[in-house]
């Protein structure tokens, strides 16, 4: 859900000709003040603005992006400055600042423009501030500022743990996001994040033991990239979107050179670094034995163009390699009996079915036989920590966090049992995907859209949004313009006081005719109505579907 905008809003919008206002809102323990470049009344009317003092110089535009060539979308935060100390002095002198909640909110002064149609831009926390001479500028981050929070919480004990076994990646995101750091549930669109699971990444299973803390963030850009996914703050709320091609039903706004896209605006990149790649390397089943290097994962698969390799081509093999720590095998279950006790990977080599752990007490010992194997040699677990036990064939083991002081004070065992995921599925599917649209270089674009273009369908427009450009200004191999390219915004930084929209955007190749699959009672194709025809019909005629 992104920022909806009342009708009077959009209608101000539509006029072409309008004064914006900005106001920054903070909530104390006393109340909320108000800061805006203006009071917000017009002629005598009052129209809910009593409480806004009229300080702000400066607020800068929004910076959340989507890192296209890393996979992953950037923390976005503002700045505003409040001038006159008389206006920020007790702010500050009376109030713990750091956290404290902002709203920006966005508006028009004109004759009939009321508070309540101000629309919400931007959400976050104060976190700093600093002063000179009559001016005080605060830096507010994003809703997702906390995500630089190690999990597990850093303690005195070595044995943390956080089970993602078997679960859906975007299910771990949510539970990173709304468990983990604790975001409030009124701050994460969370239908958003089902309905993308649910439309492309339903039947997709991760599994990982987190053992040692880390940057929440990192986790969530490992698990970003590995999925071809950004979360993005939409600017009320952190939402989600998946790099996939419209679904039935949604439509794409056009941008042209003559109607949306500023004279003079426009620039182009190639697309040549960090945007082409014809050979995609994916690492999965990662051993746990720390670091990334290549050998540390199991399995792999490699997706090529040899064409787009081709002399007659781009002359050139430009390969990009994703580490995934999260596509694995296999999925375990956890002992029951021997407390103390916590596994944290099982070998690729285990396959399918029942592995046995074996605690004898008189020894301190720990033995292990996975599957269709015997056990191996005995381990002894002489301090807390991680141990590596073997099965007799010396290829199928266990890693196990363990802390001595809760093991057992007699013999027992624990079934393991091992459970294959589609680990080759769903990589070779991330290959595929980003193979399909890196195989050309990928162009990016930067422009600016008058202000009044910053809504569609009603909402701010916002990065992750398609759009289909049209502009004689682009040119690339095989094309003398751009006629109605599918791009993806990656950046939408509105100013509101220059009326202008600066966009930042790359090619999604997604410009072919994709297939879904309709839902049940579907007509043949004759009788289908317009909308029924943007589902998939088995035909020898075009359009001719392609599989996502």
């Amino acid at each position: 859900m992104a920022i909806t905008l009342t009708s009077k809003y959009l209608s101000e919008l539509k006029k072409g000709v309008n004064r914006p206002n900005v106001v920054i809102e903070i909530a104390l323990d006393s109340g909320t003040v108000k800061f805006g470049y203006h009071n917000g009344r017009a002629a005598s009317m009052t129209l809910g603005f009593a409480d806004v003092t009229p300080c702000l110089k400066s607020v800068s535009t929004l910076q959340n992006k989507l890192d296209t060539k890393s996979g992953y979308s950037t923390r976005g935060k503002i700045t505003a400055v409040i001038s006159g100390r008389d206006n920020f002095k007790s702010l500050v002198s009376d109030n713990y600042l750091k956290n404290r909640r902002v709203t920006r909110k966005d508006g028009f002064i004109t004759s009939d423009f009321e508070y309540a149609d101000y629309a919400t831009t931007f959400t976050g926390t104060i976190q700093d501030w600093s002063r000179k001479g009559d001016e005080l500028t605060l830096t507010v981050s994003d809703d997702m500022v906390d995500a630089s929070v190690k999990i597990p919480i850093e303690n005195t004990t070595k044995t943390q743990y956080i089970d993602y076994l078997n679960l859906n990646p975007v299910d771990i995101m949510t539970n990173i996001l709304l468990t983990q750091l604790g975001i409030d549930v009124g701050l994460v669109n969370s239908a958003q994040f089902t309905s993308e699971r649910d439309t492309w990444l339903s039947s997709w299973k991760f599994a990982r033991v987190i053992t040692e803390p880390m940057a929440a963030n990192d986790y969530l850009n490992e698990l970003q990239i590995e999925t071809n996914s950004f979360i993005v703050h939409e600017g009320d709320k952190i939402s989600y979107r998946v790099f996939a091609p419209p679904v039935p039903g949604q439509n794409v706004e056009e941008w042209t050179d003559a109607t949306h896209i500023l004279k003079d605006s426009l620039s182009v990149k190639s697309g040549y670094s960090g945007g082409f790649f014809n050979r995609i390397v994916v690492y999965y089943d990662f051993d746990e034995s720390g670091g990334d290097k290549t050998d540390a994962f199991d399995s792999a698969v490699i997706a090529v163009d040899s064409a787009s390799q081709d002399s007659a081509q781009w002359n050139e093999a430009s390969t990009k390699t994703i580490k995934s720590k999260w596509i694995r095998s296999s999925t375990f279950t956890q002992t029951a009996n021997i407390g103390g006790l916590k596994v944290f990977h099982a070998s690729s080599a285990n396959g399918a079915g029942n592995g046995t752990l074996a605690y004898t007490d008189s020894t301190n010992t720990l033995t292990y036989a996975g599957p269709a194997s015997s056990a191996g040699e005995a381990v002894t677990l002489s301090k807390d920590g991680k141990y590596q036990v073997f099965s007799a064939d010396k290829t199928k083991y266990v890693r196990v966090l363990i802390t001595t002081a809760s093991l057992p004070a007699s013999n027992q065992s624990d079934t393991v049992t091992i459970t294959a995921l589609d680990a080759e599925g769903y990589a070779t599917a991330l290959a595929m995907k980003l193979l399909t649209r890196y195989r050309d270089p990928a162009v990016s674009v930067t422009f600016e859209v008058d202000i009044n273009n910053v809504a569609w369908d009603s909402t701010f427009i916002k990065p992750t949004d398609l759009k289909k450009i049209t502009s004689d200004e682009v040119f690339e191999k095989g094309e003398t313009g751009w006629a109605q390219e599918s791009v993806m915004l990656t950046s939408v930084n509105p100013n509101f006081e220059t009326k202008r929209v600066h966009i930042e955007a790359i090619e999604t190749k997604l410009y072919k005719v994709y297939g879904f699959i309709a839902p049940a009672g579907q007509p043949d194709y004759g009788s289908a109505t317009a909308a029924q025809k943007e589902y998939a019909y088995i035909r020898d005629t075009a359009p001719q579907y392609h599989i996502w």
